[in-house]
């Protein structure tokens, strides 16, 4: 049960908004030109959501992942950057996660001393995997998640009303906004656009940095979504940078950053990592029976999958999984006519990195393979390998997950060195991708045309994982066959004929739509636009919650002003020579 919730004081603080009246909207058209009045309402606005997120107690997952891109925009490389944020009063504070390739993942505690600045990074003394140096710094992304962390008053900010624009289906107002001296160094200077005197996207950069800051800004373009709150919450960031620096030897680059696990931070899970006795198994004590190896296996697997959802790493299951994912595993096991101790249920990772991985009935699939995925048949092809996983391999989950007294004594950090791996042997891995090739033989449902497209689709990331190997190295199970390793499945590459169409990759973000508040995810229709494995300018359209609520506010309070500090540099300069 969740003993807490992430911006509940928004419950008790945004009553204030509701005495804030819309401008008259007549039928057909926008809504009318706003007032002085509304202008200010819009900044009050601004200011009662900053006030939530500093006076949260609970932080949320921000990852960003970028692409170097060089004279004819080919990728050079890339970088992945997953990071914790929190709120308190001396600014926000990140805490970069820094999963290790291949390894059971463990958030580090959000401990640390906060410094008075406006973004503190605070790296956990754990090894993390070696990754090339990155220009774009998490430390400078981290704050587009607004345009300015004191708010955007009148006395800071002006006003240039443009019309009303459609983003979807919300009729907004759109404004430049510009700084005023008085806004001081680091101010946001751009376009937004406001519904209800909401902001729901802003568009620009930040100006005027510190004299001693090294680095400088980018342009971005962010968006906001509505949950099931009513409230409006960070969401997505696009950033489209070129001409960069003299010292970053690309020349441009692409980076999408995405925000997720506002509310599901709130669950309290710490220490005991969430863990909870199973009442099944309690009961079966009690009476008297035995349980049997994969009873302990799968009450361990349970208390790892409660608290990966609860951390934010796991997507919480819903509509998609029953509709989408399930079905595939099911399709697999029933034609392949395969007997097996447990049946096996689907979850999504949301991380960025595409990989599957089997930790004992559960078949976790990152939301990336449903992104890049052509059709299907290659999602089917990688879960294949996965059941077959289910059938021969001998390595289990760590049973620390399965014994809450102990846990109950040990902290996050002392129980990153009791897990252990979950990636399969060599051995395992060759078995897995000759049952997997064989079961998908029998899957009548897909033609000869979209085998054949997936097995480009192999061949493709094969060949790109060079260039990107932070979208393709796996943290939580095996990543994409034919990456970092000669793989058997791989040679359904062989199957494409000569002379086959183009790498019929998508890119990142295509499908998969994640809900920051839920964090359950849902399917999109894909954009045609066709750029294999890469990062695109996306339509920046606000995301709203299914049944669109209004916010849910018992309380009246005047939103506290806010400290403005000036916002780090989002490009790095090396110290190479």
């Amino acid at each position: 049960m969740r003993s807490m919730r992430f911006l509940t004081r928004f419950t008790q603080q945004l009553l204030a908004a509701s005495i804030l009246v819309p401008a008259a909207t007549l039928p057909g058209q926008g809504p009318a030109p706003p007032s002085e009045r509304d202008i200010w309402q819009i900044a009050q606005q601004e200011l009662q959501t900053l006030n939530a997120f500093q006076s949260s107690r609970h932080g949320f997952l921000m990852d960003a992942y970028a692409q170097y891109l060089g004279a004819k925009g080919e990728v050079l490389r890339d970088s992945w950057n997953l990071v914790r944020i929190s709120w308190g009063p001396n600014g926000l504070t990140a805490t970069d996660l820094a999963l290790p390739m291949g390894r059971t993942p463990l958030a580090p505690a959000n401990t640390g001393v906060q410094k008075s600045r406006l973004f503190h990074l605070h790296k956990p003394k754990a090894a993390s995997l070696p990754s090339p140096e990155a220009p774009l710094s998490v430390e400078g992304v981290a704050p587009m998640m607004f345009p300015d962390t004191a708010g955007i008053g009148m006395d800071r900010y002006s006003f240039q009303y443009l019309g009303g624009e459609v983003l979807g289906d919300l009729r907004t107002w759109a404004f430049l906004l510009k700084p005023k001296e008085s806004a001081g160094p680091g101010a946001f200077a751009g376009k937004i656009w406001v519904s209800g005197h909401d902001i729901v996207r802003f568009s620009g950069t930040f100006v005027g940095p510190p004299p001693q800051q090294k680095g400088s800004y980018v342009s971005f373009d962010s968006v906001r979504f509505k949950a099931a709150t009513g409230h409006w919450l960070p969401w997505r960031t696009y950033v489209d940078q070129t001409g960069l620096p003299p010292s970053v030897s690309d020349l441009a680059l692409r980076a999408r950053v995405t925000v997720w696990g506002l509310d599901a931070q709130a669950t309290g899970l710490s220490g005991t990592a969430g863990v909870q006795l199973d009442d099944n198994v309690d009961a079966v004590h009690l009476a008297g029976a035995q349980l049997s190896s994969e009873d302990v296996y799968l009450e361990a697997e349970r208390n790892f999958v409660y608290w990966l959802g609860g951390t934010g790493f796991l997507a919480h299951s819903g509509k998609f999984e029953r509709e989408v994912c399930d079905p595939i595993i099911e399709d697999i096991v029933a034609a392949n006519d395969i007997k097996l101790d447990r049946s096996l249920s689907c979850r999504i990772i949301l991380t960025v990195p595409a990989e599957t991985a089997l930790f004992e009935s559960v078949i976790a699939v990152s939301k990336s393979v449903f992104d890049l995925a052509p059709n299907t048949a290659t999602v089917a092809i990688l879960i294949a390998r996965e059941v077959a996983l289910a059938k021969i391999r001998r390595n289990h989950l760590d049973l620390i997950w399965g014994r809450p007294d102990t846990l109950m004594m040990r902290d996050e950090r002392a129980l990153r060195n009791s897990l252990g791996y979950l990636v399969p042997t060599q051995m395992e891995r060759d078995q897995a991708d000759d049952l997997a090739l064989d079961y998908v033989r029998h899957l009548k449902q897909y033609k000869r045309q979209e085998i054949e497209t997936a097995a480009i689709f192999l061949y493709s990331a094969s060949e790109a994982c060079k260039t990107r190997p932070a979208l393709f190295t796996p943290r939580f199970g095996d990543g994409l066959p034919g990456c970092g390793r000669e793989a058997h499945i791989s040679r359904m590459a062989l199957a494409a004929p000569p002379g086959s169409d183009a790498n019929p990759a998508m890119h990142i973000g295509s499908r998969i739509e994640v809900d920051p508040w839920s964090d359950t995810v849902r399917l999109l229709t894909a954009q045609q636009e066709h750029t294999p494995f890469g990062v695109i300018p996306e339509p920046m359209i606000p995301g709203i919650a299914p049944d669109d609520p209004d916010p849910d506010d018992d309380g009246l309070l005047q939103p506290a002003p806010m400290d403005h500090r000036p916002p780090p540099a989002a490009l790095t300069v090396s110290q190479k020579k």
